[in-house]
């Protein structure tokens, strides 16, 4: 469980990636562009990549878990590796 103190460091952690991207965003762009922009175009676009990200990360997550319980039930992958020798006491 987290503290509130190490759950408030994580969102300033957060709040200042966001703070980064814009000012990145105002390097490539310039400065108050957002005033003039099509934002609900530029927002339908960010929310399908958005989109597409959590369906990567949910498709690796389902096969890391997949390989988990394969090399579980099938001793193959790194947790079968047995060392050729021993430890030697």
């Amino acid at each position: 469980m987290l503290t509130r103190e190490e759950e408030a460091e994580l969102s300033r952690i957060v709040d200042d990636l966001c703070a980064l991207r814009h000012e990145q965003g105002e390097v490539e762009y310039g400065h108050l562009t957002y005033l003039t922009a099509d934002l609900d175009m530029m927002y339908i676009e960010e929310l399908a990549d958005a989109r597409n990200y959590l369906k990567y990360m949910m498709i690796r997550h389902i096969l890391t878990a997949q390989r988990k319980e394969q090399e579980e039930d099938t001793g193959i992958g790194p947790k079968s590796f047995t060392p050729l020798h021993g430890d030697k006491e």
